[in-house]
């Protein structure tokens, strides 16, 4: 009876410490854990195969589709965030690249965020199946609306210099008449 309990027991422990091992392996390698799981369901079937004198050439081929679909899978879903990690990436340098352009040309950086807007309007356009005509004279307006904006404040700064060359040169002849002293 003891050595019945201890084997029992022996076992509990043996299924208890694969079972937290599968959850760790879920988490850390769940292609691994899945190809385990099919294996073994392989292995079963075989064994049950061989009991009913059934053909094991088929079973290892439906098995071995399957660890092919599943292989596939798990590379589809790698590629997936890699392309989403990409995409990311890319993101951010754009943002980072318009924050200096900020800095450095803006102008230039209004631009291009327009440009970046647009780009997503036409996809979220031609997705929902909207006015490709209505968005492209949108931006072609707001566009006029940022290249007038920003020559009206290049005009009215070279405005102001004017403004501030001829206040300094009436300053100029003002004292240069005022101390007799000519050019």
């Amino acid at each position: 009876i003891e050595r019945g309990r201890r084997s029992e027991l022996l076992q509990l422990t043996r299924d208890f410490d694969q079972q937290i091992r599968r959850e760790i392996l879920g988490f850390t390698d769940p292609l691994r854990l899945e190809l385990e799981l099919l294996d073994e369901r392989r292995q079963d079937s075989l064994a049950q195969a061989r009991v009913l004198g059934a053909n094991q050439a088929r079973v290892e081929q439906r098995f071995a589709e399957e660890r092919l679909a599943i292989q596939e899978r798990f590379a589809q879903e790698q590629l997936r965030v890699e392309e989403n990690r990409l995409a990311e990436s890319r993101a951010f340098n754009e943002r980072i690249r318009i924050d200096i352009l900020r800095i450095t040309d803006p102008l230039e950086a209004q631009l291009v965020a327009l440009e970046s807007r647009r780009r997503d309007a036409i996809a979220e356009a031609e997705e929902l199946g909207g006015n490709l005509a209505r968005v492209e004279q949108f931006f072609a307006l707001e566009r006029t609306r940022i290249l007038e904006e920003f020559a009206d404040r290049e005009l009215e700064a070279a405005q102001r210099r004017l403004q501030e060359q001829e206040n300094a040169t009436r300053s100029l002849d003002e004292f240069r008449s005022r101390t007799g002293r000519g050019v």
